[in-house]
């Protein structure tokens, strides 16, 4: 399986043992000499089968790529280690690209519905506020292949060709805009990632417990007043 972009090149490689089963995938990520990248130690330190790297547009901006396969046999483990590298790398707060096979057929990228196999990975995508870009089968009629993105924009659809060789994946490929335009202002952005919740929610509902006899209308007014100390303090 292999995805592609201009000067980037991901894959996965299946690899038999000697007994045929268990079946290993490794996965791999070529860079152009051209683009300045380093790997993303952090992130390529944990227990699953994940590699990641920043690739720099200019001396301070950096997009995060990483390339990722989900073993529909992966232990608990390594899946709570490949959801928490999502959520590191979303720390970075600088754009993502991720991608990979995360054999995942039970979910309707569409409706964002999913099977019982596949619920907390949806749920992890949203929390992370990743884009998926995959609408089309990539392997018979499953999407088992996908595309991630934050802070970049998919020029166009992502093209699905035939698989390489003896490969029963097809191949994707597309171009990102990685422009990296970098605007300096002084305007405070609020960090939600580490944000207390428990407490916000614990002044929200002391604040609308003192007006359940008013009106929704009051309701919302007492909340929008105090929204800006409560967002300041807790996040």
């Amino acid at each position: 399986m292999t995805h592609g972009l201009d000067g980037l090149w991901c894959g996965w490689f299946v690899t038999p043992t000697a007994s045929t089963y268990p079946i290993f995938a490794q996965t791999a990520l070529y860079v152009k000499n051209e683009l300045q990248s380093v790997e993303c130690n952090e992130l390529n330190s944990k227990k699953c089968e994940a590699v990641w790297c920043k690739i720099y547009f200019n001396k301070n901006d950096f997009l995060i790529v990483g390339v990722c396969y989900r073993s529909q046999e992966a232990e608990e483990n390594e899946l709570s280690q490949l959801f928490e590298s999502f959520r590191q790398a979303g720390n970075y707060n600088c754009p993502l690209l991720i991608m990979g096979d995360f054999n995942y057929p039970d979910i309707n990228w569409e409706t964002l519905q999913s099977g019982p196999n596949g619920k907390d990975f949806v749920k992890l995508v949203l929390d992370c506020y990743l884009e998926q870009h995959v609408c089309e089968p990539t392997r018979l009629n499953n999407i088992l292949d996908l595309v991630f993105t934050a802070e970049l924009n998919v020029k166009n659809d992502i093209t699905i060709l035939p698989p390489i060789n003896n490969s029963d994946h097809n191949v994707l490929t597309w171009q990102l805009d990685c422009s990296g335009t970098h605007v300096t202002d002084n305007e405070m952005r609020l960090c939600f990632n580490p944000a207390g919740y428990d407490g916000m929610h614990a002044v929200v509902k002391s604040q609308l417990g003192l007006t359940t006899v008013l009106l929704t209308v009051k309701c919302l007014q007492v909340l929008c007043g105090n929204i800006s100390m409560i967002l300041c303090k807790w996040q």
